[in-house]
């Protein structure tokens, strides 16, 4: 089978082209450290606590809710034995922070926890 001109152009392109598709599909440049999404199993960056939050005892789970929902606040974990939670607080509201959580009812304890947190 003899192939003309026009057949045998497309065929030496083919390649060409297959070589030029394919780059434009492969991912450009990084993508950082973030993903565009994330599965519902994948563990999920955390931020570390930086203040330490000890309740009364009779506090409610509503009133910790509400005491750390006003200076926003986020658990990080805890209870410990003793009943503290360590909670993330943005660094540039910490200071208010405190000394809101030190002037609510039901809270006995507001502490930075880490070097920087001179109040």
């Amino acid at each position: 089978m003899r192939l003309t001109n026009d057949a045998r152009l497309a065929l030496l392109a083919m390649p060409f082209i297959v070589l030029f598709a394919a780059f434009f599909m492969l991912p450009q440049g990084e993508r950082g450290t973030t993903s565009e999404y994330h599965l519902l199993g994948a563990e999920e960056a955390r931020q570390p606590g930086n203040v330490i939050v000890l309740f009364a005892p009779d506090a409610t789970q509503s009133d910790l809710r509400a005491a750390l929902e006003q200076v926003d606040a986020r658990v990080v974990d805890g209870p410990t034995a003793s009943g503290a939670f360590m909670v993330h607080v943005a660094p540039g509201a910490r200071a208010t922070a405190l000394e809101r959580l030190r002037g609510m009812k039901g809270v006995i304890l507001a502490e930075a926890v880490d070097a920087d947190g001179s109040p």
